[in-house]
């Protein structure tokens, strides 16, 4: 205690006592016990006893899920840990995660912490935290306010993972693949499932030509974006071999993992519907499979998980139904992948889309429209798709876009807020709404979802 100092102590009284008081009144603040710590002793972070294990999941997209599925899994087999299970992973709220599991004298309570960590604070966060192994998911360009390249993303991992950690890298992506060439690694990939068809068409593509010779490389299959399977003609540059692979889906609720050093299947219960689910999925067991827990162990822990609702939420009123589904803000990659799947709704009967997940830019509209024409709305020219609008201040670039997407004019309806596009909906005229969400406006998600669920209960 006294190596820690006086002003640690009261930093951390004064970062717990916030912590409670804001639980009493029903808030998170998340990132302000850490805030508050530092204002008091700017060396609080690298004064926090570290936990025995610490295990860092990072990526552009799926970060939070697979946290919160390992998560999960822990608390299940009654395993105490440290864990940001809401997506506070800046630097802050890393570090509130850790004020949290430190006793009144700031000693750690839990010998395991397994934290989600945005690829910007890896930089802040691992050279104090020095974590046992770090596992990433894919690598995306992102906001472009933020992290809009991927050479950019990838040089700050490979300034900011310890030489000692273990990677646990997806093979299928041959960006993230290749970090940090020099450590200990672990490869995970899925295989082409049954009835999968390549998807060639996205707008966006983060490697199209070879990272070493700088020619195009060959996709023998192209999942979707720049995830598949490569190969360079020049200089034979290709996929790293997996050690665990997801074969096929058995049935509808079953993914089986090969672990390629035994030749052993293992089944799971599968968690989501669509392909991101299952690389998700897939991570999560493979980090806990690192982490040295059974097969058998992790397969019973598992049938109990729920992935956050927030991803992909669904409501159903009578013989209609509203989806809630996640976009991210300003990220092209996160919103083609749920224009993706709204776009295999054929059995959704008469769809209306609202796209809600880009409103202002905290407090500015964005300026830099590009990701808008990254983003392939030609996913949602569908005939079963009756219905597009767009809440946005810059909606005008928003159709405009649409209407380069050959979404007919018809079909377009754009409103200033949420709430101005939810009225504007008549529920009789669909079977199925789907909101496209963002994290940056939850009150007028919410508000609109309101609208719709009074509307649609009405019409049962």
């Amino acid at each position: 205690m006294m190596k820690k100092g006086l002003r640690f102590i009261v930093a951390l009284f004064a970062a717990k006592w916030f912590a409670r008081t804001v639980r009493l009144f029903g808030h998170g603040g998340s990132h302000t016990p850490a805030r508050i710590a530092k204002r008091i002793d700017p060396a609080f972070f690298e004064k926090i006893e570290r936990p025995a294990k610490v295990v860092c999941i990072t990526g552009t997209n799926g970060k939070t899920t697979v946290n919160n599925i390992v998560s999960q899994v822990l608390t299940k087999l009654g395993i105490g840990h440290a864990r940001n299970l809401f997506g506070s992973n800046l630097h802050a709220g890393a570090v509130s995660t850790l004020i949290e599991m430190l006793d009144w004298r700031g000693r750690m309570t839990v010998d395991l912490a397994v934290l989600e960590v945005d690829e910007i604070s890896t930089k802040t966060v691992f050279p104090y935290l020095k974590p046992d192994i770090v596992a990433v998911t894919v690598l995306f360009r992102d906001s472009y306010a933020r992290n809009a390249h991927t050479d950019f993303i990838s040089e700050l991992l490979n300034d900011a993972i310890p030489e000692e950690s273990l990677l646990i890298l997806n093979s299928d992506d041959l960006i993230s693949s290749s970090l940090a060439p020099d450590n200990q690694r672990c490869f995970f990939s899925v295989d082409r499932l049954p009835g999968e068809e390549p998807e060639t068409t996205a707008l966006i593509n983060d490697l199209s030509l070879c990272p070493t010779c700088r020619v195009p490389i060959d996709y023998t299959f192209q999942r979707y974006h720049h995830i598949g399977r490569a190969t360079c003609p020049s200089c034979g540059m290709t996929n790293a071999g997996a050690d665990y692979v997801t074969t096929k889906l058995e049935n509808e609720h079953l993914i089986e993992i090969q672990e390629v050093s035994t030749a052993s299947v293992h089944g799971y219960k599968q968690i989501g519907a669509n392909i991101t689910d299952i690389y998700n999925e897939t991570l999560a067991i493979v980090l806990l499979r690192e982490m040295g827990f059974q097969p058998e162990t992790i397969a019973d822990a598992i049938t109990d998980v729920k992935v956050k609702s927030s991803r992909f939420d669904e409501e159903t009123f009578g013989d209609k139904r509203m989806i809630s589904i996640m976009g991210k803000d300003q990220n092209p990659v996160a919103t083609t992948r749920a224009f993706a799947v709204i776009g295999g709704l054929k059995d959704a009967g008469r769809v209306c889309v609202l796209i809600v997940n880009e409103s202002i830019d905290l407090p500015f509209c964005p300026e830099n429209l590009a990701y808008v024409y990254d983003v392939n709305v030609e996913y949602l020219d569908r005939p079963f798709i009756k219905t597009i609008g767009v809440a946005s201040q810059r909606r005008h670039d928003y159709v405009q876009r649409l209407l380069l997407g050959h979404i007919a004019p018809e079909k377009i309806i754009s409103a200033t807020s949420e709430k101005e596009l939810a009225n504007m909906i008549n529920v009789d005229d669909y079977d199925t709404i789907v909101l496209v969400t963002g994290t940056s406006n939850a009150p007028g998600i919410k508000e609109a979802q309101t609208i719709l669920r009074t509307q649609l209960a009405a019409s049962r």
